[in-house]
């Protein structure tokens, strides 16, 4: 069974091919990509096969801090954040699949005809002046030319290295650079004239996109895409901030008219009065525009809200939407030394080397010969248990003198429980047995009816291979480089497991279950009513440690 990761990326490529294979199909993508401009080419893509209407976009989070919530069964689209080298998902939602308790609207900004001439002198200023000007759509077709020539250089030198394979393979340098130049300043005039109102039908046709049959691969489309992206999001970011600047001139502008008036009527009525004062307004004045960068890969948004809603792919959603993540803290390796590592995470820091059993008396990791309750535990109550071998007791001595004590840092503990073979594919299934039941030793039983009892080697993201194997009462976990392991109850493997639930570092997003509609509402009302503070412990989290 393909994983989500793979059928994104099928899905992507299966667009690409899609757009390139004509001039119709390419006009429609460029339709979606001038609406979410601030998106790379990639997000592009997935934003087109899966909700092209798509207008304003943003996470679940984002839209509940601007006041509005996500509908109910609202299908959330799929886009791919690289991390380092591995790749992860998050979700966005159009504005369309919102409401607003307040009331709070988002509008994208629109041209309007008086502000065509500053938008036009603005992008001159940045880029350089036109020999000649025309009409507004004009100007921006031959602007767009002006922008491509001073950055489609290093497309050029991409292409050429990725033309193999393509129809485009047997041109020559100067041919090459020409027949992307040409399509690069049709892409970015189309994708300029389509955010600023115009149809870009009207002064562009299938002519203006003769080559676009001949980037007929993956690499060479790719290479086209990313520069008509990348160079229209530097003129419409500049429109953009042109746009604003003078919507804010013409509201101050207003609010000092409306000022002076009742400044006028209010010393009209104080002439009549025993007692004269003047009143005044202080008008904040200037402000230049401000600088348009492009955003960090994976299209964060700011303030400011671009993306959209299906999910992968939009012919095989299956379950509901799914939050925001929480950004986790860097990995920390196996390895690490001090009292503070020696503690299983997740748990209380108890003294004496002790921990909790599960009746709440203190349970000691070096006491207890096997077979006390909190160590030996009945077959698990899962109903497909009964196809894995079961698990042999793994005859380790608490009491044992041992050798060097396994040092490790708690957060690698959690990412060899939470990223290993056996767990990473039921994380949701988990999380949602632990919302039902509050047993550890249940817990554990659950946990542990997923392992098999062979020896597994797993990588975790600092590179550094841990080995684990299961037995019926215990979880074996040692680095591969070393002989130095940790022997974990399957109590304890249940406590680190709860401790990255709380802490919302158990579940991807794409795991998570979207919050209700009250929920949302909740998380509004608590946005309008105080700041959020810069960094926060969920209060269920605090009340389990203490």
């Amino acid at each position: 069974m393909p994983t989500k990761y793979q059928m994104l990326t099928e899905l992507s490529a299966a667009k690409a091919a899609e757009i390139a294979s004509g001039v119709r199909q390419y006009m429609a993508f460029l339709d979606t990509a001038a609406a979410n401009y601030k998106y790379r080419f990639q997000d592009q893509l997935l934003i087109y096969a899966q909700k092209p209407e798509a207008t304003a976009l943003a996470e679940i989070g984002t839209w509940n801090k601007l006041g509005r919530w996500v509908n109910k069964g609202t299908k959330g689209i799929a886009l791919l954040v690289e991390d380092d080298s591995h790749f992860k998902m998050r979700y966005v939602f159009d504005i369309s699949d919102t409401n607003s308790y307040y009331g709070n609207i988002i509008e994208p900004w629109r041209m309007q005809k008086r502000f065509e001439a500053g938008a036009v002198e603005a992008l001159e200023n940045r880029f350089g002046a036109l020999d000649e000007h025309g009409d507004f759509a004009e100007s921006l077709i031959a602007l767009a030319g002006l922008i491509v020539e001073d950055n489609i250089s290093d497309y050029s030198d991409i292409l050429r290295s990725a033309k193999t394979g393509s129809l485009i393979e047997e041109l020559d340098d100067t041919s090459l650079a020409v027949w992307l130049k040409e399509t690069a300043k049709s892409s970015v005039a189309y994708m300029m004239l389509s955010r600023c109102g115009y149809n870009p039908r009207s002064y562009l046709n299938a002519e203006d996109f003769s080559h676009i049959g001949d980037f007929n691969t993956r690499d060479t489309i790719t290479v086209l895409g990313e520069a008509a992206s990348d160079i229209s999001e530097m003129a419409l970011r500049e429109i953009e901030a042109t746009v604003r600047g003078l919507e804010k001139a013409e509201k101050k502008a207003n609010r000092t008219f409306a000022n002076s008036a009742e400044v006028r009527n209010n010393r009209a009525v104080n002439n009549k009065s025993e007692r004269s004062e003047d009143y005044g307004t202080d008008v904040q004045t200037g402000g230049g525009l401000s600088s348009p960068e492009r955003d960090t890969a994976g299209g964060t948004e700011g303030w400011e809200i671009w993306d959209a809603a299906a999910r992968v792919p939009a012919e095989a959603q299956a379950s509901d939407l799914h939050g925001d993540a929480s950004r986790r803290e860097a990995e920390q390796p196996f390895g690490g030394s001090g009292r503070e590592s020696e503690r299983d995470a997740g748990e209380p820091d108890n003294t004496d080397g002790e921990e909790r059993g599960s009746d709440g008396e203190p349970e000691s990791e070096k006491s207890d010969a096997l077979g006390t309750d909190d160590e030996q535990y009945p077959e698990s109550s899962r109903g497909d248990s009964s196809d894995r071998a079961g698990l042999q007791l793994s005859g380790h001595d608490f009491n044992a003198p041992g050798g060097l004590p396994y040092y490790h840092a708690p957060d690698s503990v959690n990412e060899f429980i939470r990223t290993s073979d056996a767990l990473s594919e039921h994380r949701a299934e988990i999380a949602a047995f632990f919302a039902s039941h509050e047993d550890s030793r249940e817990r554990g039983d659950f946990v542990r009816a997923f392992f098999d009892g062979e020896q597994h080697e797993h990588r975790l993201e600092s590179g550094e291979i841990i080995c684990g194997q299961a037995f019926q009462d215990v979880l074996q976990i040692w680095p591969k480089v070393h002989d130095r392991e940790r022997w974990l109850k399957w109590n304890s493997v249940a406590s680190h497991i709860y401790g990255m639930i709380l802490m919302d570092e158990w579940l991807d997003p794409d795991e998570k279950p979207l919050p209700t509609v009250e929920e949302q509402m909740s998380l509004i009302a608590e946005t309008q009513a105080e700041k959020k503070a810069g960094f926060t412990i969920p209060q269920e989290a605090i009340d389990y440690v203490l």
